[in-house]
């Protein structure tokens, strides 16, 4: 295979990562150029009070591989890779989230099974770091969350996947006014699949999602799809900046 024959893009929504990035950037960086020479990373600021945007914007001005984009109000999670697919110009894209329970060296197993046919990959997790509590409310979720889409959706299923341009283009094409990616790519997709992937330890801090957070994410992607929506989360983000892009 040609180096060049295939691109890349990863979109990354980012809160508050400011001392994560260098660490996430230099392992996607090698991790990605293994695969290709035509890869990009996205980095979707949405709204952090810390120094994220100055780190991520730096390294996009001096990279042509980083772009970044940002809100000046955090908007959520969903509405900012909402945005950054936006932005994608590449035959797969990847997401994943910015905190590293996520390993950017499971991206060429992603990779190697959509090459296998597939035109959306999602990650679920062997194990999740999170109470015992919140581990049985996520089963529940998606159990419900299955019942009520008609789509079947596993527990442990993540943001992490891989999905070609065709399925994302698809997407954005929608008039969507909720989005949750794993249950949108299930719906537009011909074939998907699913791997099982290691959840990691966060690198640094702790969760941004409060129980009360989680619970009206969850209460509104049962909404969506009661309503025959893509699900969860309105996705308005709005720009305020762009870097490398």
């Amino acid at each position: 295979m040609l180096r060049n024959a295939i691109s890349i893009s990863v979109v990354i929504p980012v809160y508050n990562s400011a001392t994560i990035f260098p660490v996430l950037y230099a392992r996607l960086q090698e991790v990605l150029g293994s695969l290709t020479d035509s890869y990009t990373c996205i980095f979707v600021d949405d709204g952090s009070t810390d120094n994220s945007w100055a780190v991520i914007s730096q390294q996009a001005a001096a990279d042509q591989h980083c772009k970044a984009l940002g809100s000046m109000h955090n908007c959520g999670q969903h509405a900012a890779i909402f945005a950054g697919l936006q932005y994608n110009e590449a035959d797969y894209v990847v997401v994943m989230d910015d905190d590293l329970q996520d390993a950017p060296e499971d991206i060429p197993l992603l990779f190697q099974k959509v090459r296998e046919g597939y035109d959306a990959v999602m990650c679920r997790r062997k194990t999740v770091f999170a109470s015992p509590f919140r581990r049985l409310a996520s089963s529940a979720f998606y159990i419900v969350l299955s019942i009520i889409s008609r789509v079947r959706m596993f527990p442990g299923t993540a943001n992490f996947g891989i999905y070609t341009k065709d399925v994302i283009d698809d997407i954005l094409k929608k008039n969507t006014r909720y989005f949750f990616l794993p249950l949108t790519a299930r719906r537009y997709s011909k074939v998907s699949g699913t791997i099982q992937v290691a959840h990691h330890p966060r690198y640094t801090g702790v969760s941004q999602y409060s129980f009360r957070s989680a619970w009206k994410l969850a209460r509104n992607i049962l909404r969506g799809s009661l309503r025959f929506h893509s699900a969860a989360g309105n996705h308005r983000f709005t720009v305020d900046r762009t870097a490398g892009i």
